[in-house]
């Protein structure tokens, strides 16, 4: 076990000259006896202080924001920089290939593919798409971008194929 000594220094300016008059006329003892309350009441203020530092939860300062996040605020109060994210407004599409979702009340609700921007401090920005509830997939924008095209050369495709009666 280890000690640690801590010395206390009394700075006696802001003492009144009746109460430094009282403290002069202190036998040696019992300013010794002072002396030991005083180092025990600073070493169990100390520990007080110790603890309440050690289970405190320090938060992070706020960040800036890209300009489309739909927060704002720099993402205040939280623990760990992965929680300052930001994301924007999603945007969905109905998918009728997917059967739709039975929901708890008995309805249904469509399947969905949902896209939107997410990025996060010193993390290049992305664009998360999702099916419904399953895990998404995260593009660069430009595999956005390239992606996006993909999408649009094969509706074409398919559209075209349907039309010729193929």
């Amino acid at each position: 076990m280890s000690t640690t000594t801590t010395n206390i220094t009394i700075d006696f300016d802001d003492v009144s000259d009746e109460d430094r008059a009282l403290i002069d006329s202190l036998t040696p003892a019992e300013l010794e006896d002072a002396r030991q309350f005083a180092s025990a009441a600073a070493e169990m203020c100390l520990t007080r202080i110790a603890r309440a530092k050690a289970t405190e939860i320090r938060t992070l300062p706020p960040v800036d924001c890209a300009p489309w996040c739909v927060d704002h605020d720099g993402h205040p109060g939280v623990t760990h920089q992965v929680d300052q994210w930001c994301g924007s407004d999603a945007q969905t599409v109905n998918v009728s290939y997917y059967p739709a979702v039975e929901q708890t009340d008995g309805s249904y609700i469509p399947e969905r593919v949902t896209v939107f921007g997410m990025c996060r401090p010193s993390m290049q920005a992305w664009v998360q798409v999702t099916l419904g509830d399953l895990e998404g997939v995260q593009l660069t924008p430009d595999e956005a971008r390239e992606l996006a095209q993909a999408l649009l050369v094969f509706a074409e495709v398919v559209t075209t194929d349907e039309a010729a009666g193929s």
